[in-house]
């Protein structure tokens, strides 16, 4: 008996899938919410730079960690995740922009997801199109 209840306690996180949770976004965009330049950003949170770098990119997005990518026109964005796998409220991701807008998506989040693309157009696109992940934009009427 106590073996099948090691196995199921080992087993059991790996079978949660999260869809999304408004809550931790909720979490995410107000502390977000308040920077209003890169160096806001940097200052507040630790980034790991994608800028350049082609693939993904093994980064957990614990504690205070975002990805950051940056564009030729001095644009920028952040990105902050919460893996599916395993998290009740997993299948989230964050994002704000140099523009000071917010966006939340739901749906499949695999592991560590990296930002990608030479525009903040580019970039958001590659985020909804990443395999068959079957993302969507939710609103949370967040405001900068």
């Amino acid at each position: 008996m106590l073996g099948g209840l090691g196995l199921a306690t080992f087993i059991a996180p790996s079978c949660i899938m999260g869809k999304g949770s408004r809550a931790y976004a909720s979490q995410w965009v107000e502390r977000l919410a308040v920077c209003r330049t890169l160096a806001d950003v940097t200052n507040r949170f630790e980034c790991l730079d994608v800028t350049g770098k082609d693939g993904r990119i093994g980064w957990d997005n614990a504690g205070n960690r975002l990805t950051l990518l940056t564009f030729p026109n001095g644009g920028w964005m952040v990105l902050r995740t919460l893996n599916s796998h395993g998290h009740i409220q997993g299948g989230t991701l964050i994002t704000h922009d140099s523009t000071g807008t917010n966006r939340v998506f739901f749906g499949h989040v695999c592991g560590s997801e990296t930002l990608k693309g030479n525009t903040m157009t580019e970039a958001y696109s590659n985020l909804l199109s990443i395999g068959t992940f079957n993302r969507k934009e939710v609103f949370l009427n967040a405001r900068r």
